[in-house]
């Protein structure tokens, strides 16, 4: 039998095939997520959508609240990693927290700090 991706298995499973896992769950809901944070990427990186839209955003979706701003942040056209980290830190914020949980005043220092960062790149 040829080996089958989370999702087809998933698919097989739900036709009667097998009992669905909870594991088998959980790596699908991993495929999903990974496939939707390299969008996510493309879309941050190519300018198709700034931070402040994804500030919004995240306060909406909760597949967007679950990504780390850290990530987000290197995301940025030109965005350095050093250069990220450091600023975050300046601002007090760790790197380890989410989108969704950011507090208003973190949103407003963030999009303070890194707007100017990502109007100064040229388009693409």
């Amino acid at each position: 039998m040829a080996t089958l991706s989370p999702v087809q298995l998933i698919e097989f499973c739900s036709q009667g095939g097998a009992v669905v896992s909870d594991h088998d769950e959980a790596l699908v809901w991993a495929s999903e997520m990974r496939s939707f944070r390299y969008s996510l990427r493309q879309q941050i990186s190519t300018g198709e959508l700034t931070l402040q839209e994804v500030l919004q955003l995240s306060q909406q979706s909760s597949k967007l609240a679950q990504v780390k701003v850290l990530w987000a942040l290197e995301s940025l056209p030109a965005a350095r990693k050093v250069d990220t980290r450091r600023k975050l830190s300046q601002l007090k914020i760790p790197e380890s927290v989410r989108l969704g949980d950011l507090k208003k005043e973190s949103r407003s220092a963030i999009l303070a700090q890194f707007t100017s960062q990502s109007s100064t790149v040229p388009a693409r």
